[in-house]
């Protein structure tokens, strides 16, 4: 039960959730893919908070990620001195030009990418302040993949 500003509850049944998906793989995956979404919002918020910090490749391409997933899934192009920068993760480049879904079964990223995104910019963001390239900070801390 959850309590509500108006006074009464809320109940969610967390049971009829968890066995639903105990068993049905797509459900299982619309999970993930949820918290993975939310995830790449809340840490890009959070990097908002400071500008981007250094603004390295990995971070602004964080930030393009992040406003596709928040406006519709889709890529879209939309004047903001980001474009200027580079927005690269490993060997995938985000550009004016990229178009399409961000994530998901025909998306740019898959959950994989994702995961990895995440593990890239935390690595990063380890050095302090974060001034090294995200190949470095990755040499220099490691990965947890």
């Amino acid at each position: 039960m959850l309590n509500r500003r108006g006074g009464s509850h809320y109940t969610l049944s967390f049971r009829e959730v968890v066995e639903g998906a105990r068993h049905d793989k797509e459900r299982q995956f619309a999970v993930v893919d949820s918290w993975l979404e939310l995830a790449v919002i809340r840490v890009a918020a959070a990097l908002g908070e400071h500008a981007y910090f250094d603004k390295a490749p990995v971070l602004v391409f964080l930030r393009h990620v992040r406003n596709g997933l928040a406006h519709g899934g889709q890529f879209t192009y939309q004047e903001s001195r980001y474009w200027e920068l580079n927005a690269r993760f490993g060997n995938l480049e985000i550009t004016k030009e990229t178009t399409g879904g961000v994530f998901g079964s025909f998306g740019f990223l898959s959950r994989g990418d994702m995961l990895a995104l995440l593990d890239e910019v935390a690595s990063h963001l380890r050095t302090d302040p974060p001034k090294k390239s995200h190949e470095e900070a990755r040499a220099s801390f490691g990965s947890a993949l």
